[in-house]
């Protein structure tokens, strides 16, 4: 840089800027109220879901879709806690921001003992370690505000308020700064922070929180060791944040001893400009490594002293060698082109880093959701092996109760009405099975899934239509013939003698033969001659036992199988079916919510671009 500048110049085009700088919270304060209303709905939505997903999964460590909802529940917890942090720190920087909205916001960040403090005390005052005796020579018109702003309990830290009680930061202890502390001049406002990376990690965590509401950032590095792979990444965090950043390697003096009239004598001198440009470029050319163009953010590297600055406060040359004057130009000419623009800007690039962040917040949803599906679909193939599976080791059971039952029954197979009246009562029995088979069968497959199941199994079988078949014996009839002897040979020989005497006296031996002739045909008549008769039996051959043993082994079998069958069809249905309802749910609430928050980006960028 060719231009020089003085500490008071520098002060003094501040003040004249002062005027210019106007509200830049408003718009921001609103898209911040959408954002509230987007954030509350989601959240409730979810819940909701959540929770009436949960009423209906079994509480089984083995529920894998319980887990999945559990997941879900874990995702929305962890958005919770996510946004409503960033929503605390967007809250925090509103409100530090708003008792500075007449000034650049100017705020100093870097690593322990890399030069914070004494650089803001130089700016304050022209001295990087001042005394009261200090002060009281610069008129009181002139004297910085000092403020302060949250702050830790580091031991080694400031005070409470220190700052603003002895109107300097303090220097020279291991952990100066735990404060995030600063002053005000006309225009300006200048923010001294705690280190980052240091042994005490809530004084690093406590800068980030305010360093993004910042108007410009100025990055210290020490230059005993500047480049550092923890600066470069901190420097590429805000580029990406697309915050201006302006590079200071600060120390860049050196102690050299000289003999002035045979004593020696010790001199503050800075580095080489070779060495100052070497130190430069090594940071240059590490930030382009890891991505980051020395174009972005016209990102520029000063090398100053503040030391050598203040003990030559009034040689311009030498101020000019400090450092210093190149840092005030370079400071100046950020206010004056972009001071304006970048007071607008900040609170809505603010916004703009804030709803990208809570975008991708949004993106584990994406996976569990598509984890979801998977888990519904290896569930529906699960639960139909495991029912089939269920179905056969109730129809094994009941099998071998009916055989065994039938066997027994085997003694009454001669008696029709008692094998009957025994069969009705093992009927009885076997519905009772019948169902309890039925409801550890139910509760085998689907008791780890769902706590629906009170109720939806009735026994049904006690009342169903189904009958077993009668016992019945198997007969057939038989026939036999009969033959009756006759007696008309008998009673013929006896008519024949009659007939044969009485032929005699009449008619002597002729008389006899006739007589016999007549008398025999008259005794035959009177005689019956013999017959055959016919008749018929019924005859037992068999039962119908193993047949009705086999029809009702198949009957429960099969009407097993038609109410499980049923039962588990409506359970698995019921259950997928309630999954992908809260898996639709979700994702209509998550797309829903994306999509308002890229219209809510739009918007603010819209705004932006308009600054």
């Amino acid at each position: 840089m060719t231009q020089e500048m003085t500490r008071n110049e520098f002060l003094s085009s501040f003040r004249q800027l002062q005027n210019s700088f106007e509200s830049s919270l408003q718009e921001a304060q609103q898209l911040d109220s959408q954002f509230e209303t987007i954030y509350r709905n989601f959240t409730k939505d979810v819940t909701s879901h959540i929770q009436n997903a949960e009423k209906s999964l079994a509480k089984t460590d083995e529920n894998p879709l319980r887990q999945k909802v559990q997941a879900f529940f874990h995702a929305l917890q962890n958005i919770d806690e996510e946004w409503r942090t960033k929503l605390n720190s967007k809250e925090k920087g509103i409100h530090f921001r708003k008792d500075f909205e007449d000034s650049l916001l100017v705020f100093v960040y870097g690593k322990v003992k890399s030069g914070k403090s004494s650089l803001g005390n130089y700016m304050a005052w022209g001295q990087s370690d001042n005394s009261s005796q200090i002060q009281q020579q610069i008129p009181k018109a002139e004297h910085p505000e000092y403020f302060s702003h949250a702050r830790t309990d580091v031991a080694s830290g400031d005070a409470e308020k220190e700052a603003e009680k002895t109107k300097q930061f303090r220097v020279g202890a291991i952990e100066a700064t735990s404060s995030i502390q600063g002053f005000k001049l006309p225009g300006l406002t200048w923010v001294d922070s705690p280190g980052l990376h240091s042994f005490n990690g809530e004084n690093g965590d406590l800068s980030k929180d305010y360093v993004q509401h910042a108007d410009l950032i100025v990055y210290t590095m020490k230059s005993d060791a500047p480049g550092r792979a923890t600066d470069l990444a901190e420097i590429c965090d805000l580029c990406n944040q697309q915050k201006k950043v302006v590079l200071l390697i600060t120390g860049s003096d050196d102690t050299e001893e000289n003999i002035v009239d045979g004593e020696i004598v010790t001199e503050i001198v800075m580095k080489s400009p070779e060495r100052q440009k070497e130190q430069q470029q090594f940071v240059l050319k590490e930030l382009a490594e890891i991505g980051l163009s020395s174009q972005h953010n016209n990102l520029q590297i000063l090398s100053v002293s503040t030391k050598y600055a203040e003990l030559h406060a009034d040689n311009a040359s030498n101020l000019k060698n400090s450092g210093m004057s190149d840092l005030f130009v370079r400071l100046n000419q950020i206010s004056q082109e972009e001071g304006v623009q970048l007071k607008r800007q900040t609170p809505l690039k603010n916004f703009n880093y804030f709803l990208n962040s809570c975008l991708k917040d949004l993106s584990p949803y994406q996976a569990l959701l598509s984890e979801f599906s998977h888990t519904i679909r290896s569930l529906s193939l699960s639960l139909d092996s495991r029912s089939a599976q269920a179905i056969q080791k109730a129809q094994n059971s009941i099998k071998a109760t009916i055989e065994q039952d039938f066997s027994t029954l085997a003694s009454y197979r001669d008696d029709v009405e008692q094998m009957n009246a025994a069969l009705a009562t093992k009927k009885f029995e076997w519905n009772n099975q019948l169902n309890t088979l039925l409801q550890d069968a139910i509760h085998e497959v689907f008791s780890s899934i769902t706590e629906e199941l009170d109720g939806a199994l009735v026994a049904t079988v006690q009342t169903s239509s189904f009958d077993i078949p009668e016992f019945n014996l198997e007969q057939v009839e038989d026939s036999y013939t009969v033959m009756h002897k006759g007696n008309r040979t008998k009673r013929g020989g006896l008519g024949g003698l009659i007939g044969g005497v009485s032929g005699f006296l009449v008619g002597g031996f002729a008389g006899a033969a006739i007589g016999a002739t007549l008398g025999s045909g008259l005794g035959g008549a009177l005689g019956s001659s013999s017959s055959i008769e016919t008749k018929t039996i019924t005859l037992t051959v068999g039962d119908n036992l193993q047949d009705l043993c086999n029809s009702t082994t198949a009957l429960y079998g099969n009407e097993l199988q038609k109410v499980l069958d049923e039962q588990a069809k409506a359970l698995k249905t019921g259950v997928v079916d309630k999954a992908r309802i809260f898996m639709s749910a979700i994702e209509a609430s998550v797309k829903d919510t994306n999509a308002k928050l890229e219209q809510l980006h739009m918007k603010s960028q819209h705004a932006l671009e308009l600054k």
